[in-house]
């Protein structure tokens, strides 16, 4: 459901990974626009090493993401792979030391709220409406 939710959202979410992002870990930030991993991180889609199904719209986020052949393998064998490969894998956009991360990131946040703050005012100014009604703004 929350990762319905970050992808529902109508502003821009940055997912941030900094160790370990392994089942749900590994499928929550699939739903954000932008990813950055830390050299630290590790990923892994382990449901099929549980005897489960991949949860949280994995199987539909993450082929789109990296393709159907790179999100098979990663999938069908629950390896937990490192950052570098989910950057040559196009999961990641960046990897970062992980003392880079936050101000890394809070300049890309700044960044793209300048670059859309025009459109924004305008979007507000139509009244754009949210999902203060859906179950995504119950959970707020």
């Amino acid at each position: 459901m929350v990762v319905l939710c970050i992808a529902a959202s109508t502003k821009p979410v940055i997912a941030v990974v900094n160790g370990p992002a392994v089942g749900v870990g590994a499928t929550m930030p699939l739903a954000a626009d932008i990813r950055i991993a830390s050299e630290k991180s590790r990923f892994g889609y382990v449901f099929t090493r549980r005897g489960i199904a991949p949860d949280g719209a994995s199987s539909w986020f993450l082929p789109r993401i990296v393709g159907i052949s790179q999100a098979m393998g990663w999938v069908a064998t629950g390896r937990v792979f490192d950052a570098d490969e989910a950057l040559r894998g196009r999961l990641v956009s960046r990897v970062l030391h992980a003392d880079e991360l936050a101000p890394t990131v809070a300049a890309l946040a700044a960044e793209i709220a300048e670059n859309t703050r025009r459109l924004r005012r305008r979007t507000d100014r139509r009244g754009a409406v949210g999902p203060a009604r859906t179950t995504c703004g119950r959970l707020r």
